[in-house]
């Protein structure tokens, strides 16, 4: 009788353990889309395409400026002046990045990106 008790109870709290287990990640991935989407509205509120009639991107986590025509597209590659970051990876002189967003929510002082990088192909003339 006492080991039917037990096996009873042992059945019930992992089943218990397991619902619960459930319930709090289902509540986790809510909270998770919530601040997904928050997030996502608050980008879009203080984001900004323009400064100065410079049109101005995102190039991996940094901001610069756009001087030139066309605009810029996402997935562009460019070349960008060297900084301090960039010396301590790269060494010195300007390196090339990629375009992955248009406008910036970033309020600080901007670079501007030097020109578009040659295409594959475009330099072997």
């Amino acid at each position: 009788m006492a080991a039917a008790y037990q096996r009873g109870w042992s059945e019930g709290f992992h089943s218990g353990s397991k619902s619960g287990a459930s319930g709090a990640q289902l509540k986790i991935e809510w909270l998770e889309r919530r601040v997904t989407d928050l997030e996502q509205k608050l980008d879009d509120s203080e984001r900004y395409y323009e400064f100065g009639g410079d049109q101005v991107v995102e190039v991996g986590r940094y901001a610069y400026r756009w001087r030139g025509s066309p605009p810029l597209t996402v997935g562009e590659r460019v070349v960008l002046p060297s900084n301090w970051v960039s010396q301590l990876k790269a060494g010195p002189g300007a390196f090339e990045g990629v375009v992955t967003k248009l406008g910036a929510t970033y309020r600080g002082e901007l670079s501007f990106i030097l020109r578009r990088a040659e295409r594959q192909g475009d330099g072997a003339r």
